[in-house]
């Protein structure tokens, strides 16, 4: 991993949990990333979030309860649990629906947020987790402003 950038993570605020799909997948395109994991508390979130990137005809591969549609050699966007991300690392990690009413304990959020080697981005609609409360504002952007355009 010598020569690799870590970048300044973002949170970012969306109006709903499908604007927040809607900008992983502008980013994604945008930005050619390759070595993606996208990161939930649930099951059930990884199972939803699949099926709208799949209806939108995004090639993604998942693990969610027993269902499993991973292959570690593409580099299609992996999606999954924070959980089943524990010992994976990604150039890439998103992190959405990181809101108040998702959080229960900080363990399981600091392993999503350390997957990451390069970019970080915790997405949330209202309210963010206040396990996030005691965060310097200078340590992450709350914006896109690095010249990158979105195409929704």
């Amino acid at each position: 991993m010598y020569g690799r950038r870590l970048e300044k993570p973002k949170i970012l605020e969306y109006n709903s949990v499908r604007e927040q799909y809607d900008a992983i997948i502008s980013l994604i395109k945008n930005k050619n990333m390759e070595d993606v994991g996208i990161l939930f508390r649930h099951n059930d979130d990884v199972q939803r979030a699949y099926e709208y990137f799949k209806n939108h005809e995004i090639n993604v591969e998942a693990k969610y309860g027993q269902f499993m549609d991973l292959d570690f050699n593409s580099d299609n966007p992996k999606m999954m649990t924070y959980h089943s991300s524990k010992g994976l690392q990604f150039e890439h990690v998103f992190i959405p629906e990181c809101n108040v009413e998702n959080e229960d304990n900080r363990n399981p959020l600091y392993v999503a947020i350390t997957r990451t080697y390069r970019s970080l981005y915790i997405m949330h609609s209202g309210n963010l987790s206040s396990l996030f409360d005691d965060i310097p504002n200078t340590l992450y952007d709350s914006s896109l402003s690095s010249g990158t355009k979105l195409t929704l």
